[in-house]
């Protein structure tokens, strides 16, 4: 696996994210079989992030080439065919990335904040934007594997679009705000500031397609959490909330 990080994922933590992403598949090819190019394309843009998150850089533009196909298909059975192409190949991929040792139920949300700020590092690298990064202290929390992977997708995409969205003139500050608390769940607020382009930004491997806060909307929606977004002086806010049972091992997060 190709990686621009300092350091690769644990094997548990990644067989949990590649678990995740075989979910993404499943959804893809459901909607496919309902007509339901939208429901195709945000699985496929999840898909795209787990491997981002991953540092598969390869497998990550195989499915944006997949997402183009689709989004230039004429119909669902053009759809259908292009997953049926495509997909086996990349369950592969991710089968041979899948190393894991023994099953893990739960993990520390602070592992899933560091990776958050190494996929915001990742993203500025890329583009060769200068960025300042700050977040708040260690929360010392544990979180269920289930919802550690959720957040790895939905933080995903708002780390992306800060970094993307908020560096016109070639420089981003990201920040992370982070409360949690057994009676009122989670809050996760990421917040940028810099220069927002006039317009929007060239489509390419890190850019939406303005479906991307729609997706996270949906997701945390699924787990019982909502979605607040808009912009701010100078930047744009965005902060996920998700409910006290989300955070429990034996909780009904998953819906």
């Amino acid at each position: 696996m190709g990686s621009d990080l300092d350091e690769g994922l644990p094997p548990n933590l990644l067989g949990q994210l590649i678990d995740y992403a075989h979910g993404r598949i499943a959804y893809a090819r459901s909607a496919a079989g309902n007509a339901d190019r939208t429901g195709v394309l945000h699985a496929l843009h999840q898909l795209k992030g787990i491997c981002a998150h991953a540092a598969d850089e390869a497998l990550a533009g195989r499915i944006h080439e997949l997402e183009e196909r689709v989004l230039r298909s004429s119909g669902p059975d053009a759809i259908v065919e292009a997953l049926r192409d495509e997909l086996p190949e990349i369950e592969s991929a991710l089968e041979h990335l899948d190393h894991r040792g023994s099953a893990i139920r739960t993990l520390p949300l602070d592992d899933i904040v560091a990776r958050a700020a190494a996929e915001a590092r990742r993203v500025a690298k890329r583009r060769h934007v200068e960025l300042t990064l700050a977040h708040t202290d260690p929360t010392g929390a544990t979180i269920p594997a289930r919802t550690a992977m959720m957040l790895f997708d939905v933080i995903g995409h708002l780390v992306r679009n800060a970094v993307v969205h908020g560096s016109a003139n070639g420089r981003v500050a990201v920040a992370f705000h982070i409360h949690v608390h057994p009676d009122t769940g989670l809050s996760w607020e990421v917040a940028n500031r810099g220069q927002h382009a006039s317009s929007p930004p060239a489509l390419d491997i890190d850019s939406g397609r303005g479906i991307a806060l729609d997706a996270v909307g949906a997701e945390l929606v699924r787990n019982g959490g909502r979605l607040e977004h808009g912009p701010v002086t100078d930047g744009y806010r965005a902060t996920i909330h998700l409910p006290p049972d989300a955070l429990c091992e034996t909780g009904t997060g998953e819906r």
